[in-house]
C-alpha cells in the first residue's frame, strides 16, 4: 500500500512538473516582432488623391494580356501602357534611367549617393477572365471603374495597384527633389504570369551581368490580412521570407484498346485512375519548419488561452497541431509538398477504350524537397502501378529563405508599423510563384509583400470576378513606398 502510495505521489508530482512546464512557457510566449520595432511618426507625403485614382483607372484600361500564343497578345496595349506611364509620372521620367526589356518589360534606375541598391518589382500583365464570367462583373472588367470607395478592375489587386503605387510614390520623391541613400531600381515585368521568362528573368540576369549589388528585393506576396488567420484578432501583415518549389509530373499509362464491348481487365484509363487515388494519400510528410514555424511562434501568442498552450508546446502538441492543419486547403499548402491533379487525357469516343491514357500532376514543393527529390518519391510510391513518370514543363527548387533578423526586414517592419498601427507582423512562406526568384544570385533578402488591407471576401477576388481595391488601401501602398524609400539606411 506505501508502494502504491508513493508510486502515485510521484506520477502527480510529474504530472504537476508537466503542468507548471506548460504554463510557464504559454505565458513566455509573445510574439517575435511585436516589441522589436518602435513606430516613427509618419509624414505623410503630399499625394495628389484624385490624379493617383485617375491613373490606376486609367492603368487597368490597358487590357495587359499575356499569353504563350503571341498572336493572341494585344502587344500595343502594352506599349500603350508603357506612354501611359511617360505621360503620367514626369518627374520619375525625368530623373530616373529607362531601358525597354525584351520589347514589353521596363528596368528603371535612379541612381542614389550609394552603389548598394533595392529593386522594387511589379509586373503590367495580368489575367484575363473565364469565358461568360463577363456578366458576372458588376462593372466591365477592364473598365478601371471608381466608385465612393473603390477602384474595380481585373489587376487592382493582382498587381496593377501595387505597381502604380511604386510609381506614384517615386514620382513626389523626385519631384521633391530628393535624392535616395542606395540606388533604386523598379523592375516592371510583362509576363508574370505565365513565369516572367522574357521579363524579370532577363532583368535579374543583366543586374547580374552588370555587377549590381542588391541588399533588398520587394515584390508583391502576402497581404495585411484582416480575419483570415484564425483566432487572432488583430490584422497579420504576411510578409514572404520564401517561397515553394514548383513542378507538375505527368502519368502516362499504356493499355490494350479495343471495342468498349470487349474491354479487357488491363486499361489505361483504369491505371491513371488508380494512380491518382493513391497519390490522395501524399507521400509527402507534414512539417512545422521554416518560416511555417516562425509564422506560428508569431500568431500564437495572439490565439485564444489553448491555442497558445498547444503552438508555445510544440514539443509535445506538434502532431495535434499538425492535423488540424491538415484540414484546410490554405494551412495545409504551408506544411507540406502539395498535390493536384490538373488535366486528365485518355480517350476520343465513347466507344473506343483508349491505348493511352495522361494526367499532369502539378506539385507546389515545401522547402528542404527538391524537384529531383519529388519525381523520386511519387515513381518509388508507385513503383506497383503501370504509370511512367516524366517532368513536364518548367520546374524550380523552393527559394532560399531570406533572414527575418537582417536589418532590411528590420525596415519593411518599421514602415509597416508606420504605416499600418496596431497590425502584427509576420514572416510566412509563400504557397505561389513570383519571379522574385530570379534575383537570388544578386540578393539575399528578398521579401514578397503587397501593403494593403484585405479580408477573407477580398481575397476570393484575386483572379476572380469584382477585382477591386479601396481607395484608402491603395492610397495606404503609395505611402508605404514612399516611407520606405525616404527611410532607406
Amino acid at each position: 500500500m506505501k508502494k502504491c502510495r508513493k508510486g502515485l505521489c510521484v506520477a502527480f508530482s510529474g504530472l504537476l512538473l508537466l503542468v507548471a512546464i506548460l504554463l510557464v512557457r504559454t505565458f513566455m510566449f509573445v510574439p517575435k516582432y511585436e516589441t522589436k520595432v518602435t513606430s516613427q511618426e509618419r509624414q505623410n507625403a503630399q499625394i495628389d488623391e484624385d490624379k493617383a485614382i485617375s491613373d490606376l483607372s486609367e492603368a487597368i484600361k490597358y487590357k495587359t494580356v499575356y499569353d504563350y500564343d503571341n498572336s493572341k497578345v494585344d502587344t500595343n496595349a502594352f506599349l500603350q501602357m508603357h506612354s501611359f506611364i511617360d505621360k503620367s509620372f514626369p518627374n520619375l521620367t525625368r530623373n530616373l534611367e529607362k531601358q525597354v526589356i525584351n520589347k514589353y518589360s521596363l528596368l528603371y534606375k535612379w541612381q542614389g549617393k550609394e552603389d548598394d541598391a533595392i529593386v522594387l518589382m511589379a509586373h503590367m500583365d495580368v489575367v484575363g477572365g473565364e469565358t461568360g464570367s463577363e456578366s458576372e462583373w458588376d462593372y466591365p472588367m477592364f473598365s478601371g471603374q471608381v466608385t465612393d470607395d473603390y477602384i474595380y478592375g481585373r489587376g487592382t489587386l493582382d498587381i496593377k495597384g501595387q505597381l502604380i503605387g511604386i510609381l506614384e510614390s517615386i514620382d513626389q520623391l523626385a519631384k521633391e527633389g530628393y535624392v535616395p541613400k542606395k540606388t533604386i531600381y523598379i523592375a516592371i515585368g510583362h509576363d508574370e504570369e505565365l513565369g516572367g521568362n522574357e521579363g524579370n528573368k532577363v532583368i535579374a540576369e543583366k543586374l547580374k551581368e552588370q555587377g549590381v549589388k542588391v541588399d533588398m528585393v520587394l515584390d508583391e506576396g502576402g497581404y495585411i490580412v484582416k480575419g483570415v488567420v484564425p483566432k487572432v484578432d488583430l490584422p497579420v501583415a504576411l510578409v514572404g521570407i520564401e517561397e515553394k518549389g514548383y513542378v507538375s509530373l505527368k502519368l502516362t499509362a499504356q493499355g490494350k484498346g479495343g471495342h468498349s464491348s470487349m474491354p479487357d481487365k488491363e486499361l489505361a484509363i483504369n491505371d491513371i485512375a488508380s494512380a491518382l487515388d493513391k497519390l490522395k494519400d501524399s507521400p509527402f510528410d507534414a512539417k512545422i519548419d521554416g518560416p511555417t514555424k516562425e509564422f506560428l511562434n508569431n500568431v500564437g501568442p495572439k490565439m485564444p488561452f489553448i491555442s497558445r498552450l498547444a503552438i508555445g508546446n510544440q514539443w509535445l502538441f506538434k502532431p495535434i497541431i499538425l492535423n488540424m492543419l491538415s484540414n484546410s486547403p490554405s494551412s495545409n499548402a504551408i506544411i507540406r509538398t502539395t498535390i493536384a491533379p490538373t488535366i486528365i487525357s485518355g480517350g476520343v469516343k465513347d466507344n473506343v477504350i483508349p491505348q493511352t491514357s495522361e494526367a499532369i500532376i502539378n506539385f507546389r514543393i515545401f522547402p528542404g524537397e527538391t524537384v529531383d527529390s519529388v519525381r523520386e518519391k511519387v515513381e518509388e510510391y508507385l513503383k506497383n502501378e503501370n504509370v511512367k513518370v516524366d517532368i513536364v514543363g518548367s520546374s524550380w527548387n523552393p527559394s532560399k529563405a531570406s533572414n527575418s533578423n537582417s536589418d532590411e526586414y528590420k525596415e519593411v517592419e518599421q514602415v509597416v508599423n508606420t504605416i499600418f498601427p496596431d497590425t502584427l507582423i509576420s514572416p510566412y512562406l509563400v504557397v505561389g510563384c513570383t519571379d522574385s526568384r530570379y534575383y537570388q544570385d544578386i540578393c539575399d533578402e528578398i521579401f514578397r509583400f503587397t501593403p494593403v488591407v484585405l479580408e477573407k471576401e477580398d481575397l476570393n477576388r484575386l483572379h476572380g470576378v469584382n477585382e477591386r481595391i479601396s481607395k484608402k488601401g491603395y492610397m495606404d501602398m503609395i505611402q508605404y513606398y514612399y516611407q520606405l524609400v525616404k527611410g532607406l539606411k
